[in-house]
């Protein structure tokens, strides 16, 4: 089982899946994870408690209030919104309130430094790839919103990812859809750090059912990730 904040980290849930021959990440909702949902461990340690559905459902309720104050933020979205800025990453308040606001619900009391950290991994990650020549096409996200989309519709537990679109006051297909833009950064990001994932592995003489073995990787990414920011000038911008 997994935290349920694991679950919109990356992205919170990232899982790479191979879809009509294209490499996909599927990320935030991750309909085919909401039966696992549990309460947070110790700072990532130990395992989770199995939540009851009624619990499930009033997280992923505070999670949509959530996304429509993002949404409502966005909307505003102006110079004063900028939380973290470099030569060419710069991180958005409302973004890192959004995810802090996800950790937060699944009671992590660092939530904002642990949202600010993702957004600068993702965000250092992705100039890079494009610094490299990587891209991704709307066409290849279209098929990740249109697979989420039916995947979703078809699960035994969409009641309750239901609950949380009521309270964002969103569709199905609104809510995928609007998923696009961060469905083709991921993808641009993977296509980057695949390369690097297999170097690694072949260093390390690592197969893919090594679960224990590739703990490193997630570190061995993030060393990476922070000499790029280092290198990117990052700095917090004074509120």
């Amino acid at each position: 089982m997994v935290c349920s904040a694991c679950l919109w980290e990356g992205m919170l849930m990232n899982r790479m899946v191979e879809r009509c021959g294209v490499m996909c990440v599927a990320i935030l909702v991750c309909m085919s994870c909401l039966l696992t949902v549990s309460a947070p461990c110790s700072k990532g340690q130990g395992h989770p408690v199995p939540r009851s559905p009624e619990a499930i459902k009033a997280e992923l309720r505070e999670n949509g209030k959530l996304e429509k104050q993002f949404r409502q933020q966005q909307s505003l979205r102006s110079g004063n919104d900028v939380y973290m800025r470099g030569d060419n990453i710069v991180i958005y308040k409302s973004e890192v309130d959004l995810i802090a606001g996800r950790w937060a619900v699944s009671g992590y009391k660092d939530a904002e430094e642990r949202a600010a950290q993702y957004l600068l991994k993702r965000e250092a990650l992705y100039h890079e790839a494009l610094r490299q020549g990587y891209s991704a096409t709307d066409e290849e996200a279209q098929e990740i919103v249109d697979s989420e989309l039916e995947t979703g519709k078809m699960s035994t537990n969409y009641d309750e990812f239901q609950a949380f679109l009521e309270e964002a006051e969103l569709t199905d297909e609104a809510y995928w859809q609007a998923q696009h833009g961060l469905f083709k950064k991921e993808l641009i990001i993977s296509r980057y750090t695949e390369p690097i994932r297999e170097a690694y592995a072949e260093e390390k003489g690592l197969q893919p059912a090594d679960n224990e073995a590739w703990e490193g990787w997630d570190e061995y990414l993030q060393k990476i990730a922070d000499k790029l920011i280092k290198q990117d000038h990052v700095k917090k911008v004074a509120s």
